[in-house]
């Protein structure tokens, strides 16, 4: 893992680093006792490798810095498929699942209508 200090915040650097050689001397020390199977050994190797991606997202923030999500472009997620609203005639920004937000929350209505027409059509049946 990279060194890497925050300007703002040394103080909670160094508590950082001290919880994390803490954390990793007690696993070492339980490693070799013997008592530790070939799963918990996988298990800490996961763990060890989320939290230094962890500190090193906090470690970003702190210095002030974006921090790194690791593709370069921003949060990782889905490609942007759509920049503009698929509705016919409709040119506004891509808001979710296609649509802008005008016409999605149309769709969240309508869908709700339905739902609730086909409720009542059940209760009616009974």
């Amino acid at each position: 893992m990279a060194q890497r200090t925050s300007k703002k915040n040394p103080d909670i650097d160094r508590l950082l680093k001290g919880m994390i050689e803490e954390a990793v001397r007690a696993e070492i020390g339980r490693l070799f006792s013997g008592k530790a199977s070939i799963e918990e050994l996988r298990r800490l190797s996961g763990t060890m490798d989320r939290l230094e991606k962890r500190v090193e997202f906090v470690a970003a923030k702190l210095a002030g810095r974006r921090p790194d999500y690791g593709s370069g472009k921003g949060r990782p997620g889905r490609p942007a498929i759509h920049t503009s609203c698929t509705k016919p005639g409709c040119k506004a920004a891509h808001y979710a699942k296609g649509l802008c937000s005008k016409h999605y929350q149309q769709d969240r209505r309508a869908a709700a209508a339905r739902k609730a027409k086909r409720a009542n059509r059940k209760k009616k049946r009974r």
